[in-house]
């Protein structure tokens, strides 16, 4: 939030307002403002590596990022979910995590189905509106999601039966033929 109209526009004109006049010498890189240039600089070129991975090469530049890198490699999950045990690398996945557990706070005004996160009622509205905007090049069937897409070209002869797959659950599908019908055992 911006505390005053003048504020919103300087932040509008620098950031939004790409007219790139302040060049990086080191890499090209055009910015808006001299500070942005300044923190570019500064962010992404003067920072040295200060540890060397010993398992992947990788240079890391601080020694709290060395300690979240090194879970990668041992797989350790020390941040886990306290409603259903589930573990992450990372707070942040956590963080996101726990609000699959909260309260169905955002409501579809077409069929009343509720949801915890906005971005899953935002691609359950794709349903209602009939968009499709994922086709597949072979059949020219088309899926109001990317997910579901994918499933149908993973399907191996679903173009050739002209079946539609469906996701049913988070990694399982099932296949229909075109009359809605649930194909049992696909051949």
């Amino acid at each position: 939030m911006f505390n005053s109209q003048l504020r919103l526009e300087a932040h509008i004109t620098n950031i939004h307002n790409r007219t790139g006049k302040h060049v990086c010498e080191i890499c090209g890189k055009v910015l808006n403002t001299s500070a942005i240039l300044k923190n570019h600089v500064k962010y992404v070129h003067m920072q040295t590596p200060k540890e060397l991975c010993e398992i992947c090469g990788e240079l890391i530049t601080s020694a709290g990022s060395m300690k979240k890198h090194r879970l990668i490699h041992t797989n350790e999950k020390p941040f886990k979910c306290s409603v259903c045990g589930k573990s992450f690398r990372i707070v942040h996945s956590l963080n996101a995590h726990l609000k699959t557990h909260g309260e169905r706070n955002y409501e579809c005004s077409t069929c009343q189905k509720r949801f915890r996160l906005s971005r899953t009622l935002k691609e359950h509205t794709k349903l209602h509106t009939g968009r499709k905007p994922y086709s597949c090049e072979k059949c020219g069937k088309s899926f109001p999601w990317g997910q579901s897409l994918k499933l149908h070209r993973k399907s191996q002869t679903a173009c050739d039966r002209h079946l539609s797959v469906v996701l049913t659950t988070k990694n399982a599908y099932q296949e229909y033929d075109l009359d809605g019908n649930w194909v049992n055992n696909p051949q």
